[in-house]
C-alpha cells in the first residue's frame, strides 16, 4: 500500500459499535485501474462521459472528458522519473492526435485541480487520495441496504467545506458539500475485476454562497448536485500500459511549453 492506515484498537471498535452500530472501513482501491464514468450534472440538466486511467507504480494518470460539442478535453499527468508534467489539451472526435489547443505546465505550479494529484515527493498520489477519500479524511458508514443501478451496494459519506476571498472582486465564496461513495457488496460478481468491491457511484451535493463586497447586495446561493456513475471499472486492467499514453503526435510541436520551461529551463 502507498500509505499505511492507522487501525483503532479493538476497544475503540467495540465502543463505536455499541454507540453507532456497525463500523466498516471504506474499501481499498487498486494501484492500477481504468474507468468509464457517466457524469450527470443535475442542476444543469446535462450528462457528460469521462474516462479515467490510473497507474500508481508508473506514477501516471489521465482523464478525458466528452462534452456536448465536438471537442474532447484531456489531462495527462506524468510524474515518473522525477518528472513534473501536466498536459492539458483539446482535440476533435475526428482527429484525436492533433491538438486544437495544448499546454504543458509544471503540475506542482499549476492552478488546476490536478495539482492535488502530486505528492510533495513528486509521486502520483494514492488511489484513495485521487478519489478524495481515506487518509486524513473521515467517512461515515451508511449501511449495506442500497441499490444503485440495480446493484446491491453499501455506502460511506463525508461532509466538507471551504472558503476563499476573490482578491479582484472582494467577494467571499463559501462552499459546503457532501460526498457519498457507493461500492457493490462483496457478494456481487463484478466482471473482470481483481477485487470484490469497486466504486459504482459518487454522489456530490452542496451549495456555494457568494457574499458580495457591496454590503447592500444580498448573498447569492448556487445549489449543485452531481452523480458520477462508474459504469465500467477495471481493476488491474491488463491493457493499461497500452492505453495510458499521451496520444498527441509530436506533442512538442503542438503544445505551448513556455510555462513549463519557465520552471524547468533545462
Amino acid at each position: 500500500q502507498p500509505f499505511a492506515i492507522m487501525r483503532p484498537s479493538a476497544f475503540v471498535w467495540l465502543l463505536l459499535l455499541s454507540l453507532y452500530g456497525e463500523v466498516r472501513s471504506i474499501p481499498d482501491l487498486p494501484l492500477r485501474f481504468t474507468a468509464i464514468v457517466e457524469a450527470n450534472i443535475i442542476q444543469k440538466n446535462k450528462t457528460y462521459i469521462m474516462e479515467e486511467w490510473y497507474d500508481w507504480p508508473a506514477s501516471k494518470a489521465k482523464r478525458v472528458w466528452y462534452g456536448h460539442s465536438n471537442i474532447i478535453q484531456t489531462s495527462y499527468e506524468d510524474f515518473s522519473s522525477g518528472l513534473d508534467r501536466l498536459w492539458i489539451y483539446t482535440t476533435t472526435h475526428q482527429d484525436t492526435g492533433t491538438a486544437e489547443t495544448c499546454q504543458l505546465v509544471a503540475n506542482s505550479q499549476s492552478s488546476s485541480r490536478s495539482r492535488f494529484d502530486e505528492t510533495k515527493s513528486g509521486h502520483l498520489v494514492s488511489s484513495s487520495d485521487w478519489f478524495e477519500f481515506g487518509g486524513n479524511l473521515t467517512e461515515t458508514y451508511l449501511g449495506n441496504h442500497f441499490v444503485v443501478r440495480g446493484i446491491n451496494a453499501e455506502a460511506w459519506t463525508r461532509n466538507s467545506s471551504y472558503s476563499y476571498t476573490n482578491s479582484y472582486t472582494g467577494e467571499t465564496i463559501d462552499t459546503s458539500y457532501s460526498l457519498t461513495y457507493y461500492f457493490n457488496l462483496p457478494s456481487w460478481d463484478w466482471f473482470n475485476s481483481s477485487q470484490s468491491q469497486v466504486p459504482i457511484r459518487v454522489d456530490l451535493s452542496g451549495e456555494r454562497v457568494t457574499v458580495h463586497a457591496n454590503s447592500t447586495q444580498a448573498p447569492s446561493t448556487y445549489a449543485f448536485h452531481h452523480y458520477y456513475d462508474y459504469v465500467q471499472f477495471m481493476a488491474d486492467d491488463l491493457m493499461l500500459d497500452e492505453t495510458l499514453t499521451l496520444d498527441l503526435v509530436d506533442w512538442w510541436r503542438q503544445c505551448d511549453i513556455s510555462e513549463y520551461c519557465a520552471v524547468y529551463s533545462d
